[in-house]
């Protein structure tokens, strides 16, 4: 097992992806390079592009490895695929964890970079004005990471039968009487659709809901996987099985096509689905990288997350509420209303 931190072959500096030019880029000589550019240099692991380091097992779930730049004996558990070493800043991918069984067949590339990110936290809670100060201090903003996180993507089809309950109903006045007439229908319709590249990620540290909260990617734009676009970034192998997404997923297309069913009907006041009996069929999944950017923060003992889509800035995240200034908001609305009322009833006195 081995580690591969990649170097400028202009000056021996570190490289790191850039989003923004979509190359590695040398901070040191300002030479960029594609993944293409280094592939053939990178074949063999401690050649002038990359440097090499062992990793070794210590048992526990747990692997420690030696610094390729600068020596330091460092631990790390066993699914992070890339990390940075805390004494030199140098960026660290762990060979053996983008091969074999965990190579990837694709990645998305990050694309806003991490001043994106940060801009994007700032403006987000700059407008919710009863989030405490110290939660948007520059020191916690500066938390954000960017992480390739593995996912699999699922393609099929499904097919099958909706029956649903409707009702169309009309009112009417006879003398001192209201009459109501309900109208009941059962109503039968059948469809199929064909999916694509439906996401689960394969990470057991993901928070599937904010995963799922910052789709979609635009799959459109992965290329095949080279372990250079990982560099200057935190990555994880998955150690969630397809086969235990399977049925998220199975239920997220079921969902899909009651709903495009559901869309077939109309001209009633209400339907509500009876029965369904619907068949999923799903191809072999195909596994790939994402790029999120993530914060997860403590503020007064309870967590908080932020998540970005690394390649679309689609972000969701919550925020603790300050107390004084959520009493003094109430205090002010109260204020308003009474004023409000207070004008109404003095005009109406007049």
């Amino acid at each position: 097992m081995g580690t591969i931190s990649y170097k400028c072959p202009s000056c021996g500096a570190e490289l790191r992806w850039d989003g923004r030019s979509e190359t590695l880029t040398c901070d040191f000589c300002g030479s960029t390079f594609s993944p293409d550019d280094l592939a053939v240099e990178n074949q063999i692991i401690d050649s002038h592009a990359g440097a090499q380091g062992e990793v070794r097992d210590d048992g526990g779930g747990l692997f420690s490895y030696t610094c390729p730049a600068c020596g330091a004996e460092l631990v790390t558990d066993g699914t992070t695929a890339a990390d940075r070493c805390p004494y030199c800043d140098n960026n660290v991918v762990h060979s053996d964890r983008v091969s074999g069984d965990f190579l990837p067949e694709f990645v998305i590339p990050f694309k806003v970079t991490k001043k994106d990110a940060e801009n994007a936290f700032r403006e987000h809670y700059k407008k919710k004005l009863l989030v405490p100060g110290k939660f948007r201090s520059e020191s916690r903003i500066s938390e954000i990471k960017g992480v390739y996180v593995p996912f699999w993507l699922f393609s099929g089809d499904a097919c099958g039968d909706v029956e649903f309950n409707a009702e169309n109903s009309r009112t009417w006045t006879d003398g001192k009487y209201r009459i109501t007439e309900t109208d009941h229908y059962r109503l039968y319709r059948s469809g199929r659709l064909e999916y694509e590249n439906v996401p689960f990620d394969g990470s057991s540290k993901a928070d599937d809901v904010y995963m799922e909260a910052v789709e979609p990617f635009r799959y459109g734009e992965a290329v095949p996987f080279s372990p250079a676009y990982l560099s200057g970034f935190l990555a994880d192998k998955y150690d969630v099985y397809h086969t235990d997404g399977a049925p998220r997923v199975r239920d997220r297309v079921e969902n899909s096509l009651v709903s495009l069913i559901r869309g077939t009907v109309s001209g009633y006041d209400s339907v509500s689905p009876y029965t369904k009996n619907v068949s999923v069929r799903q191809y072999t999944p195909r596994y790939v990288m994402m790029p999120v950017w993530m914060l997860s923060t403590e503020f007064k003992g309870k967590i908080y997350r932020f998540a970005m889509n690394g390649q679309t800035g689609k972000f969701v995240g919550e925020a603790p509420v300050d107390p004084g200034k959520f009493a003094a908001w109430l205090l002010g609305l109260t204020a308003v209303f009474s004023a409000v009322f207070t004008a109404i009833y003095y005009f109406i006195s007049m």
